[in-house]
């Protein structure tokens, strides 16, 4: 079975659903294509933390995906620091 990577903010990730795993955007492209799904989305996310868990997901050689999606976040979401990827992000509002 094929195998896709999904990164991205809360929408692909499905925070305020009450079902995120019928009813978000992801689950639902991944069901259509008939694949195995890691949803590795996080909410209130950076782009800059989406590509270094990108980079992690894929070099660290435990989920090799076929594909991987990206739901890209506001660019003016910035990350103000990372410890071992705990992130923590400025939203201005814009």
């Amino acid at each position: 079975m094929k195998k896709v990577l999904a990164l991205g903010d809360s929408f692909t990730y499905g925070e305020e659903l009450e079902n995120r795993e019928e009813n978000c955007w992801i689950y639902i492209v991944a069901r259509e294509l008939g694949v195995e799904l890691k949803n590795a989305a996080r909410p209130g996310c950076s782009n800059d933390y989406i590509v270094k868990r990108l980079m992690r997901e894929v070099l660290s050689g435990s989920y090799q995906p076929n594909l991987v999606i990206i739901g890209w976040t506001s660019v003016s979401r910035i990350e103000e620091a990372d410890s071992d990827m705990g992130v923590w992000d400025t939203w201005p509002g814009r």
